[in-house]
């Protein structure tokens, strides 16, 4: 996987920090939430051809995501974990909004 930038890699790992010591989320599930969420900024990453910084993050458009989802469904995940990667992504973006907004 190529970096999705430095400013993205720093907010998803404040995110899944508060993930594990505010809601007590399980290490499978952190590391789960880990490998859904930097696959979609590594996607953008390449999408966009550059780094996902912080500033970008609020450019990623509905289009995009359907392209990630394209992507994932291509590449054999099932829709039970299309649908698990699809919720962290989400989750990360709504706490984004908050502790970033």
């Amino acid at each position: 996987m190529s970096a999705p930038g430095a400013g993205a890699e720093a907010l998803l790992a404040r995110w899944l920090a508060q993930l594990a010591a505010v809601r007590g989320a399980s290490p499978r599930t952190v590391e789960a939430y880990r490998r859904d969420v930097a696959g979609f900024l590594d996607f953008l990453a390449g999408h966009w051809g550059g780094p996902v910084g912080r500033a970008r993050l609020g450019e990623a458009s509905a289009a995009d995501m359907r392209g990630w989802m394209a992507r994932e469904r291509g590449r054999g995940l099932s829709a039970r974990s299309l649908a698990r990667a699809l919720s962290a992504v989400r989750s990360f973006y709504a706490w984004l909004g908050e502790a970033e907004g």
